[in-house]
C-alpha cells in the first residue's frame, strides 16, 4: 500500500477532527468503529493509512494497534505495530475482550434453564440425546456437549 497520492493525502485529513487528544475520524465507519477511506485501490482502515502516510508501510503480517483504545482515532502518535497475537493480548489486558457465553451469544437457542433441564431430565434416564434435542430445538450432538459440560460449562 503506497501513500496517498496529493489530492486524496488532503481529502483524507479533512475527514479528521484533529484535537489535543485523539484525532478522530468523521467519515465512515465499519461496525466496529473503525474509519474507512477510498484509497484508489478499494477502501482502506483509515488508522492503517495514517500510519502509512506518518511512519512508512505496514510490515506484512502485522496489525496497526491504538495506544488510546479509540477505534476511529488515527493519529499517529497513538498507534504502534504489533502482531496478531500482540493485538490480542493488548485487547484482554486492557479489558476490551467480549466473548459472548451462554444466553448472552447471538446464536443461542437455549437458556441456562434449559441446560439445567435437560441435565437433569438425562440424569433421570430413559430418554436419548435425540429426543432431548427434538424437544428443545437443537441438535443431538448440541445435547450430548450440554449433558457432558463440554459447553455451557458456567452453568
Amino acid at each position: 500500500m503506497s501513500s496517498l497520492s496529493g489530492k486524496r493525502y488532503h481529502l483524507f485529513w479533512a475527514k479528521v477532527d484533529v484535537g489535543d487528544g485523539c484525532w478522530l475520524w468523521t467519515a465512515g465507519t465499519d461496525k466496529y468503529g473503525y474509519g474507512l477511506f477510498y484509497a484508489g485501490e478499494g477502501m482502506r482502515l483509515a488508522h492503517r493509512l495514517s500510519w502509512v502516510m506518518a511512519k512508512g508501510e505496514i510490515p506484512e503480517g502485522l496489525c496497526v494497534l491504538h495506544r488510546c483504545d479509540v477505534p476511529s482515532c488515527v493519529r499517529p502518535g497513538h498507534l504502534f505495530l504489533g502482531t496478531q497475537a500482540e493485538n490480542n493480548r493488548d485487547m484482554r489486558d486492557k479489558g476490551r475482550e467480549f466473548r459472548p457465553i451462554g444466553e448472552r451469544h447471538g446464536k443461542a437457542k437455549l437458556t441456562e434453564d434449559d441446560v439445567r433441564e435437560i441435565r437433569r431430565t438425562y440424569a433421570a434416564g430413559g430418554i436419548s440425546y435425540r429426543e432431548l434435542g427434538l424437544i428443545y430445538g437443537v441438535c443431538k450432538e448440541n445435547v450430548y456437549a450440554v449433558v457432558r459440560r463440554k459447553s455451557w460449562v458456567h452453568v
